[in-house]
């Protein structure tokens, strides 16, 4: 790998892609930590378990497609911190 040119050397590059890393991160924790607390804690069946998985999906579906025309015509930067901050306030 070239060390010229190189996206690690870029600044805003690394700022995006440390922030990307830890809200997949944190996302990817919740959509394993839920299910696994409402098995032990709650002693949920496997058909709340399912249901609980579809819930945490349907806003991807519903809000998630129509947003994205929308979100297309506004800035960047701003849309992709309001969207880490909402995700994070909502667990």
């Amino acid at each position: 790998m070239s060390d010229r040119g190189s996206l690690w050397r870029h600044g805003d590059f690394m700022k995006l892609w440390s922030a990307e890393t830890v809200s997949q991160l944190g996302s990817q924790v919740s959509l394993l930590a839920i299910p696994l607390i409402a098995i032990s804690v709650l002693k949920a069946t496997t058909l709340q378990v399912g249901l609980l998985s579809a819930v945490e999906m349907a806003p991807f579906l519903l809000v998630g497609l129509p947003a994205g025309a929308i979100v297309d015509r506004l800035r960047r930067r701003p849309v992709l911190i309001a969207g880490d901050v909402g995700r994070a306030l909502a667990l």
